[in-house]
């Protein structure tokens, strides 16, 4: 059997949402890029990092790929926390604020603990992003 190396590998989670348009005009509103290259009527790759991509996918379009399964409500239910890394405390702030104004939720209130500070916001199709900041350690 081959093991999967730690060499670049990119990573693409998977959400499904109702409204592709509307899920984009958020996100970009929100500050996020998208990949044009695998962007099309079906779905959107936002870019969250050099090897991090959410793809969001048209609803009818990612319950053709999973044959047999029932798709969740995400307002209702949960399958998964998506969680982004931040630069500053600020940035966090900023996220939050931005994802407000666009129409989406904060989750819950501020987290603190030690050198992480996180915060949590809904999308609009009701899934969970997590942004967090972790002061470098010292040397």
């Amino acid at each position: 059997m081959q093991k999967i190396t730690p060499q670049r590998k990119v990573i693409f989670v998977n959400l499904a949402v109702k409204s592709l348009n509307r899920a984009v005009k958020f996100f970009t509103k929100v500050g996020f890029m998208f990949d044009k290259e695998f962007t099309n009527e079906n779905g959107a790759t936002l870019i969250i990092g050099k090897d991090s991509k959410v793809v969001l996918l048209d609803e009818k379009f990612f319950k053709a790929l999973i044959p047999g399964k029932r798709l969740i409500d995400a307002r209702k239910n949960a399958e998964t926390l998506l969680g982004i890394s931040a630069s500053s405390r600020k940035e966090v702030d900023d996220v939050i604020e931005k994802v407000i104004k666009a129409g989406g939720s904060e989750y819950r209130q501020v987290q603190e603990n030690g050198r992480m500070y996180g915060r949590a916001f809904q999308d609009l199709d009701g899934h969970v992003w997590g942004v967090l900041y972790i002061t470098p350690q010292k040397k």
